[in-house]
């Protein structure tokens, strides 16, 4: 099993992201990737996990 950890900042706020193996289901912040409006959001967020090539 691969364990992914990282972390971010940008002035005060960081942002932590921790990647595991599973299902493929994206959660930000308890909330499920498909509830985020618009879908650039969404694409955004995406963007970096279909840059890195498969954990």
């Amino acid at each position: 099993m691969k364990l992914v950890i990282a972390t971010g900042r940008r002035k005060a706020s960081l942002a932590k992201v921790k990647i595991t193996p599973g299902t493929g289901r994206v959660i930000v912040n308890n909330r499920a990737l498909e509830v985020f409006e618009p879908e650039l959001a969404r694409l955004k967020i995406m963007e970096p996990l279909q840059l890195v090539p498969e954990l």
